[in-house]
């Protein structure tokens, strides 16, 4: 190669990478510029891997680039990995639109050096103009949203794998890096669809139980209303029942009755629409199985450091044994729930129950066990790898409540001395 061949090809070298520079910094918005240190590190570290390594490890450019969009612009993993895909695809398509005159016009009259470089020049003139008159952060911000990443990262690696067994059958052999692309391509696969499938099962949960919500404030404003009205029947039962002893009882009769078209409007103090929706659902569930509820909320989850979609497993798993419990002993009251602030946040559903040895407590949380006579192993085993996961401490305990005895679930969150 030449002196003239070899500057050109260095000239190209530096103007592509100048490219990815002005498109990376019209991803970042408004953000300040990098230092032009780590400018001048990453195009010296490009030009030379470029030029001195095979282009078959090109993609080792790729890491060059995602390390400077993230110590640069000191921005998280997750955004510099959408600002790599996005500067890519632009980059691409800029490039080709810069080469295609050259190729085909010019192509007799210049070398193909030549031709590369004035096209890279181009594009840089091209990406310059798209830096200053085209928001292309707004597609990055929307790019954002966890699904469209992991839809990018999929579609990446399966033109990954595709290129390569294309490459085996023109070919017919494979390189060990080749093996490498192609398990790195399949793992991603299997992570990021796993991941997916989570992401649009939780979105689902939340569609729904945000409707359930809406669902709860307008039940709420209709009891209020039939509240005032039951009210105005207990003023008026002194014009009923003229004997004392009876107006008494009567009153304490239709008070009790209350307390249904209180609870609704007690729920609305755990502050979280999703949680509000689902422990409403186990509320009315209760009631329509004849259970009556003892409720008293001091406290918010609307900063709970557990995922609601989590916490939705956990009370869900507590209060479906305690309801079934329940019925299955036919008793119909107390189901009790409570949220408390105290050293962390202090979340208890207990119900009444014969008193349980330690050993019977251990053993209900054991994989597939359950008794007939309480049937309290039903999702307690994976209502443990959860509170695990989330470092929450569980209390499994007898209670005299009401001279009666109970069993009594204790989740201790956020708890800054661990329990003895």
């Amino acid at each position: 190669m030449g002196n003239i061949e070899y500057l050109e090809t260095v000239c190209a070298i530096i103007s592509e990478i100048l490219c990815s520079m002005l498109i990376i910094n019209g991803l970042q918005g408004k953000r300040k510029d990098v230092r032009m240190v780590w400018s001048i590190l990453f195009i010296l570290a490009e030009t030379v891997y470029i030029m001195f390594i095979p282009s078959e490890e090109v993609y080792v450019c790729y890491f060059f680039t995602l390390l400077y969009v993230k110590i640069g612009y000191r921005v998280p993993w997750k955004e510099s990995v959408i600002t790599l895909i996005l500067s890519l695809v632009i980059g691409g398509l800029v490039e080709l639109i810069s080469l295609f005159p050259f190729l085909f016009i010019f192509n007799n009259r210049l070398s193909d050096n030549s031709c590369k470089l004035l096209a890279a020049l181009e594009s840089v003139a091209l990406c310059y103009i798209i830096l200053k008159r085209i928001p292309i952060w707004y597609l990055k911000k929307w790019c954002n949203k966890q699904e469209i990443l992991y839809i990018a990262v999929l579609f990446f690696s399966l033109i990954l794998i595709i290129t390569k067994i294309i490459d085996y059958n023109m070919t017919l052999e494979l390189e060990l890096a080749d093996y490498l692309y192609i398990m790195i391509g399949l793992s991603l696969l299997w992570l990021l669809s796993t991941r997916l499938m989570r992401y649009y099962y939780e979105k689902k949960i939340r569609s729904r139980y945000f409707k359930a919500f809406e669902n709860v404030i307008e039940q709420i404003r209709n009891r209020q209303h039939k509240f005032q009205n039951h009210l105005d029947a207990v003023y008026s039962l002194h014009n009923i029942y003229s004997d004392y002893k009876i107006l008494v009882e009567e009153q304490k009769r239709y008070l009790q009755r209350l307390t249904d078209y209180e609870m609704p409007a007690q729920v609305m103090a755990l502050k979280n629409p999703i949680l509000i929706a689902h422990v409403y659902e186990k509320m009315i569930e209760a009631q329509e199985s004849g259970l009556r509820m003892r409720i008293k909320l001091k406290c918010s989850l609307e900063k709970c450091e557990v995922d609601e979609i989590y916490m939705i497993e956990i009370l869900g798993t507590l209060f479906d044994n305690a309801i079934q419990d329940m019925k299955q002993n036919g008793k119909t009251e107390f189901l009790v729930f409570e949220v408390e602030k105290g050293d962390g946040i202090v979340i208890r559903i207990a119900n009444p129950h014969v008193e349980l040895k330690n050993q019977e407590m251990k053993r209900m949380f054991q994989r597939g066990y359950s008794t007939k006579g309480c049937d309290r192993g039903i999702g307690l085993h994976h209502l443990k790898s959860l509170i695990q996961k989330y470092k929450i401490e569980l209390l499994l305990e007898n209670k005299m409540i009401d001279e009666q005895n109970y069993i009594c679930f204790s989740l201790m969150i956020g708890r800054s001395t661990p329990l003895v």
